[in-house]
């Protein structure tokens, strides 16, 4: 699946302000404490900027659903993506995302799954020396929140953390950028559709009516496809014994 970006500079500016706030304290911050940090910023309105937001941006709220003012409202990677100044902690997301995969394809075979320990982290990621301390703290927000094979965490009041390693880690073993890994971790879902029958076995484009009421395309019979196919409609046509079918309508 393809990584989300902010659809406008209010959009942008939003997420920015998350991660101003989380770089300051370590935390995502509330809801509240973003919009209050928005008003010297002029025209953003917080509530309708998160409006705006399509899926796969945002940590702990879901656009067009009420938000409480103490509601925690954190970011994925790709919403941090969109912050130059989260480049660096993005970089080391990505090698910490390596060192994982690295750990569990070390790990003997019916062994406990590998720990991924905060304390023990810069022995293994080379990171920079300034600053390291609270960069591997902050680590600990994305790395509970993103899908990259945690199997199991827990953190200590001092913000250090603790994740098990699941099996699925291994797949992100030679990640280099933020796009790879979300399409690694964000597969593209088959979802329902409806497809148009055509029995003479002619494929019908959507456009040709005649074509259409000639060759009779009943939408009766139903298939799993991938987003991206229906997207491509007309243009797409799937061999189903002896007759073909194409995607009319998305049904959910």
């Amino acid at each position: 699946m393809q990584m989300p970006t902010p659809p406008n500079q209010r959009a942008s500016t939003l997420l920015c302000a998350i991660h101003s706030l989380f770089f300051a304290t370590g935390d995502w911050p509330s809801f509240a404490d973003v919009d209050h940090y928005l008003v010297p910023l002029g025209e953003v309105d917080a509530e309708d900027a998160v409006a705006t937001m399509p899926a796969g941006l945002l940590y702990g709220v879901t656009p067009g659903q009420p938000i409480h003012d103490e509601q925690v409202i954190g970011l994925t990677v790709a919403g941090m993506a969109a912050c130059a100044s989260a480049a660096e902690a993005l970089g080391a997301f990505l090698a910490v995302m390596r060192y994982a995969g690295e750990l569990d394809l070390a790990r003997t075979l019916g062994s406990d799954p590998a720990q991924l320990v905060s304390s023990s982290l810069a022995a293994g990621v080379e990171m920079p020396v300034a600053g390291r301390s609270e960069l591997i703290r902050r680590l600990g927000a994305p790395l509970v929140s993103e899908p990259w094979g945690s199997s199991g965490s827990s953190q200590n009041d001092e913000g250090g953390w603790r994740h098990t390693i699941g099996r699925r880690a291994r797949r992100l073993l030679k990640v280099s950028t933020i796009e790879e890994y979300w399409e690694l971790t964000h597969p593209e879902q088959k979802r329902t559709f409806r497809l148009g029958r055509i029995r003479s076995c002619m494929l019908a484009t959507r456009s040709s009516s005649a074509v259409r009421s000639r060759v009779g395309v009943h939408p009766s019979d139903w298939a799993s496809v991938y987003q991206s196919d229906y997207e491509r409609g007309a243009q797409r046509s799937y061999r189903i014994p002896d007759c073909q079918f194409r995607v009319v309508e998305l049904l959910g």
